[in-house]
């Protein structure tokens, strides 16, 4: 898939599911309950166990409408070794302009980690595809609102603060898609393998969105 095509996935699809996981064993198991949900853009954040062994199985193994990418990359070398892993997106946490360069000179799109408005402009016209407002539970629903205002040109994704209850108010405020968290994969549920509850998490949030 091309750049454009990726990001028109999951413009589309809205939801992206983050998975910051420290034991291997859980990676493969939590991401299989969120793509039987129905959610079929996954982030591997690279400080879980063994993330750019899961980015890779997960790509061969996944069904082709899944999106696949990394997560909390705060460097070009690990831009690099997920893109070569298979990563087809990349997400930081902040703006680092050399990862925006390495991201796309493999044909993929940066989710670029930002907060204030010069935070976000700097990002943007370095080259980001997408800002990842972050931590949006920090600020709130109406900093994103007073954010978009001014900036309405640029494609906003908060991660941090959305939940079921929320989501389809960042996306009637202009939110292109979702960065899901805590509210879907929390510690409790991964240190009782509560797969279930997860899956159920996802479903809700599918239907929720889509229906």
């Amino acid at each position: 898939m091309t750049r454009t095509e990726i990001l028109d996935k999951i413009f589309t699809h809205k939801l992206m599911a983050i998975l910051r996981i420290s034991e291997s064993h859980k990676v493969q198991a939590a991401a299989k309950a969120i793509m039987e949900a129905g959610i079929e853009v996954l982030e591997i954040t690279l400080n879980s166990a063994d993330a750019l062994k899961h980015i890779e199985h997960l790509r061969k193994n996944s069904p082709s409408s899944t999106l696949i990418g990394a997560g909390t990359v705060i460097s070009s070398k690990d831009t690099a070794n997920a893109a070569e892993s298979g990563a087809q997106f990349i997400v930081t946490p902040a703006f680092k302009e050399e990862i925006i360069e390495t991201a796309h000179s493999y044909g993929i799109p940066v989710f670029m980690g930002a907060m204030t408005p010069t935070e976000i402009l700097t990002a943007w016209e370095a080259g980001a595809d997408v800002i990842k407002v972050f931590p949006a539970s920090a600020m709130g629903i109406r900093y994103f609102k007073a954010v978009k205002g001014p900036l309405n040109q640029i494609p906003l994704m908060p991660t941090g603060g959305v939940n079921v209850e929320n989501a389809k108010d960042w996306l009637a405020l202009g939110a292109v898609a979702l960065g899901l968290g805590g509210s879907l994969v929390n510690q409790e549920d991964l240190d009782r393998e509560a797969y279930d509850v997860i899956k159920s998490k996802a479903e809700a949030f599918h239907k929720h969105i889509h229906g």
